[in-house]
């Protein structure tokens, strides 16, 4: 009986630690160019976040991490976006994938160097966006263009 009160008591922990509130975010702003670099940490960590959840669970706490993370890829002085082409074919009428998309960008950026091309920033976060969609568990309403995207991505990793 102790082994398993002692188990449940870490796994409650575990749970605890692991769940992420995000209520302090819009109380952090963005004045100096300072800030934007200061707070880099804070928006990695929305960024991993929606990209660990599905598109459905979590609503507020997406919004919020999206909410910090445009502010920060509005006026970051670091990193500049280039959204691609494919963007609002993939993300019709889904916010949802609106906010995966933009995790994606900022995943990659601050993943690499400051000053990087924005070019290779949005192919490269493409790539972690169709990995995000491909997965099941993450609950995407695939479209055609991502169906698409998916497929001739499948069929050129088969042709190597």
């Amino acid at each position: 009986m102790k082994k398993t009160i002692g188990v449940l008591m870490l796994v409650l922990i575990a749970f605890t630690g692991y769940s992420q509130d995000f209520e302090a975010l819009p109380d952090m702003g963005f004045e100096t160019k300072e800030d934007y670099k200061n707070h880099e940490a804070e928006v990695q960590e929305c960024a991993n976040y929606i990209l660990n959840q599905n598109v459905v669970d979590n609503e507020l706490n997406r919004l919020t991490c999206t909410a910090f993370m445009m502010d920060w890829m509005e006026g970051t002085p670091d990193y500049t976006f280039s959204i691609g082409s494919e963007f609002m074919d993939y993300c019709k009428g889904q916010i949802a994938l609106q906010n995966v998309y933009m995790a994606s960008l900022v995943k990659v950026a601050l993943d690499g160097e400051p000053g990087a091309d924005p070019q290779q920033i949005s192919d490269n976060a493409r790539e972690i966006f169709l990995d995000y969609c491909a997965d099941e568990n993450n609950k995407v309403k695939k479209n055609r263009a991502i169906k698409k995207a998916l497929k001739a991505r499948e069929e050129a990793n088969n042709a190597e």
